[in-house]
């Protein structure tokens, strides 16, 4: 869209001009070929401006000559350069430099664009923040000083130096959703407004750090247990890599930003197990009547608890296995990944149910 434009801007003006104005009328009589031409020329300029030329070829000295106090000329031989400032009206604009030689002459038509202020989508831009808060740029076209106001005080906007608009959204506990409305006003007048929707609510950034979980270590146990683990950055979207739990490898756990549900999918391989490094352990989901399943399908859903005034998840059965009821993680130690679901062997070596963690 913002391409479109750009060319849409440069047709407009191109069909103004850049021309050679001759006002003979077909007599019948041959006419002397023009000993003034334009042989080259770089007068079609954007809104920041810059310098351009206009080379012709001539038997005598040149003049150059413009009614727009916008356009400087001065020539250089058989050359007239052209400069030309910013344009910091909301309208492109164009002028004519006559060039004589002689008897001759020729007028050219000097064209600028007009002065730009966009985002890179602002169709339809949002910002998806945080709830621990957070700063985030949007980089911006526009050579005319911006000015802010946001819907609401915990959101704050800074325009940089450099292209960039910097947003800052203080914590918080919930959702919740605003606007920053970002203008420029012209030199004529003219005043241009862009909204940015803001929305902030539990991301992906919330959930690394430290947590505290508490288990069971068996369906009978009545002991719980606590283990401090940490969620760490995976280099695959909305995953993390937990470490802490005593294994030899991390667990990858998914955040699903669709429901903010955390998912520990079974079949992940953890590494040889310490006790034989012949085998490996893997990670499978146990359920309520003694079945485990390391079927890609069957996984162990985190729920995100109701209360505000922290951020914690209970492990809760997730449906995806037909009939069973998924309680736990359990660990089996082979030397292949199993391939099948079935019943639990004596070859247990994690057997965690009851599973629930809170942020520290």
């Amino acid at each position: 869209m913002i391409i479109m434009k750009k060319i849409i801007n440069i047709l407009l003006f191109v069909t103004l001009g850049l021309f050679i104005v001759s006002c003979e009328k077909d007599t019948g009589v041959d006419i002397p070929a023009p000993k003034l031409k334009v042989i080259e020329s770089n007068v079609l300029f954007d809104q920041e401006g810059g310098s351009g030329f206009i080379k012709v070829e001539a038997e005598e000295n040149i003049s150059a000559t413009t009614e727009q106090d916008w356009i400087n000329i001065n020539i250089s031989n058989k050359t007239v350069n052209v400069t030309v400032g910013p344009n910091n009206n909301i309208g492109g604009r164009s002028g004519i430099v006559t060039i004589k030689s002689g008897s001759e002459k020729i007028e050219m038509s000097v064209i600028q664009l007009s002065s730009l202020f966009y985002l890179e989508n602002e169709e339809d831009y949002s910002l998806l923040f945080p709830l621990k808060g957070s700063t985030l740029e949007i980089p911006y076209v526009g050579n005319l000083p911006l000015s802010f106001s946001s819907q609401d005080t915990w959101v704050k906007a800074i325009s940089a130096n450099d292209g960039i608009i910097k947003i800052t959204v203080d914590p918080y506990t919930a959702k919740r959703t605003s606007k920053v409305f970002a203008s420029v006003t012209f030199e004529d007048g003219h005043k241009k407004e862009i909204t940015i929707n803001i929305t902030q609510d539990l991301d992906y950034a919330d959930l690394l750090g430290e947590w505290e979980m508490t288990y069971n270590p068996s369906s009978t146990s009545t002991v719980v247990n606590k283990k401090d683990i940490v969620f760490n950055e995976a280099n695959v979207n909305n995953q993390y890599d937990v470490t802490g739990l005593g294994l030899n490898s991390t667990l990858r756990v998914i955040y699903n930003t669709t429901n903010k549900n955390l998912e520990i999918y079974p079949s992940q391989d953890m590494g040889p197990y310490p006790a034989d490094t012949s085998r490996k352990l893997s990670i499978l989901v146990w359920t309520a009547d003694g079945y485990i399943s390391w079927g890609a399908a069957n996984y162990y859903k985190g729920v995100k608890n109701s209360n505000t005034s922290d951020l914690s998840f209970t492990f809760t059965d997730s449906g995806t296995y037909a009939g069973k009821v998924i309680v736990g993680l359990y660990g089996i130690h082979t030397s292949v990944i199993p391939v099948a679901s079935g019943t639990y062997s004596a070859l247990s070596s994690l057997h965690h149910c009851n599973i629930s963690i809170v942020k520290k």
